[in-house]
């Protein structure tokens, strides 16, 4: 344990003990500070450089993800609302629309009529081995 306070309190101690604090001075006119310069502290400036980064730049990721979920929100909502209707109408092949032909639409009729009325039973249906 005392190794590691150490290995971090000494690289700490020594950068406060030859930097300390940072102090403001004249700057030129035609330079614009980076981001992590306006920490007053050696540490802190590192951290901002290297650990967190940008402010600005974080604010802007942040406000792009809410736009973008906003408009995934929108079109999520208007795709729902064109499915219900489309399944709705019965006026367009989508994912819902299942396509068959006409005879086995007869064939089922005529199952279910035997079945209903009681005439001819399908499990009732004696199979010839002449």
């Amino acid at each position: 344990m005392f190794n590691l306070a150490v290995f971090v309190g000494l690289p700490l101690f020594l950068l406060n003990l030859f930097y300390g604090r940072c102090e403001l001075r004249e700057i030129p006119a035609d330079y614009e500070p980076r981001f992590w310069e306006y920490e007053n502290q050696p540490i802190k400036q590192l951290k901002m450089k290297y650990g967190y980064g940008s402010m600005q730049r974080k604010h802007e990721k942040c406000m792009a993800f809410g736009h973008q979920s906003a408009k995934n929100y929108f079109w999520r909502i208007k795709e729902e609302r064109i499915h219900h209707l489309m399944f709705e109408r019965q006026d367009y092949k989508a994912w819902y629309y299942i396509p068959y032909q006409a005879k086995w639409n007869n064939l089922s009729h005529q199952l279910a009529e035997k079945t209903i009325f009681n005439r001819d039973p399908i499990h009732m249906v004696r199979q010839s081995n002449e």
